[in-house]
């Protein structure tokens, strides 16, 4: 008899069709409230993979990639595993990769998918610096980029894994190594030294998080939980939207409502979050056209945003 993993893999196998991938955790209950919307997306226009992020990812690591078995387990922090298993997940399948927090409104069409790796673009540098997210990647089954890409982490881990603060817990330093070891930072790296140019363009798949425009195929929310260490329930209670700019808090306080009465902005419940509404009142990307005017409205955001917080706490 089949376990289920061989079920699993059995049947991604048997798929002619563009395959989507996802990564989550088995308890629905341990998800953001934005990831059953995002996951119900995908399931809309594709057939959906998705992967436990404990015994379906390592049986493929230690089943499939036993080369790679050690670095694997020698990973601190439980989403690095989710990182690399990602690389692995395509290799072996192919398909499309996409974080449970990436909503998709409709079909990809060919035309990005012409190139035998692609990844998707950032621009605004929201919430991070990284030119390219590994949050979502197509592959061709069995492109040696894969592997190159998951011995370059093997190097970069070696070289730079005594750097993290211990214990292990959420911090400046270690969420800095994590990117540039397992995360976007490295796979931006990795593009440039393996001469990569597959791109989902920022404006069409990856705009602001509290954007909508007709014309976007995917979005970015940006959840900020992954991994075991940093899903944090407690802390995903309400939303506040600020000049276009989301913030996610376990509550906003009278105080804070009262310094922002005369700004532009929304406060909800992260659950009443629609997907389908500009929250940004059209500050958002548009044809990478307006770069230079929406990094310079984030950054102007940020610093209002941050005395606003400091002023409600003390």
């Amino acid at each position: 008899m089949l376990d289920a993993f061989s079920k699993k893999s059995q049947k991604v196998l048997h798929m002619d069709k563009l395959l989507i991938h996802q990564i989550a955790p088995t308890n629905a209950s341990d998800w953001h409230p934005f990831w059953s919307k995002c996951h119900d997306s995908w399931k809309e226009h594709y057939e959906v993979m998705l992967w436990n992020d404990q015994e379906d990812i390592d049986n493929l690591i230690r089943d499939h990639y036993p080369k790679w078995w050690n670095l694997y387990q020698a990973f601190p922090f439980h989403v690095m595993k989710i990182d690399f298993v990602r690389l692995a997940i395509l290799h072996r399948y192919g398909g499309l990769y996409a974080d449970m927090d990436i909503f998709c409104y409709k079909q990809i069409p060919e035309q990005y998918l012409n190139k035998p790796f692609v990844a998707i673009e950032n621009l605004t540098e929201e919430y991070t610096s990284a030119r390219f997210e590994n949050s979502m990647m197509y592959s061709e089954k069995n492109n040696e980029l894969m592997i190159l890409l998951m011995d370059y982490v093997k190097t970069l881990f070696i070289n730079s894994r005594h750097h993290f603060e211990t214990p292990y817990q959420r911090s400046v330093k270690n969420d800095y190594l994590i990117n540039n070891i397992t995360g976007s930072g490295m796979l931006s790296a990795g593009m440039i030294s393996f001469r990569q140019s597959g791109k989902f363009p920022c404006a069409l798949f990856n705009n602001r998080p509290a954007s909508y425009d007709s014309s976007f195929y995917t979005k970015h929310a940006h959840s900020s939980i992954w991994g075991k260490e940093y899903i944090n329930k407690n802390k995903c209670n309400d939303l506040l939207i600020l000049e276009g700019m989301m913030y996610q808090v376990d509550s906003v306080s009278d105080k804070l409502k009262d310094l922002i009465k005369d700004e532009p902005h929304y406060i909800m419940p992260i659950k009443d979050f629609d997907f389908k509404v500009d929250y940004t009142d059209g500050i958002y990307l548009k044809e990478d056209t307006n770069i230079s005017e929406i990094k310079n409205d984030i950054k102007n955001t940020m610093e209002k945003i941050n005395e606003y917080f400091y002023k409600a706490a003390n």
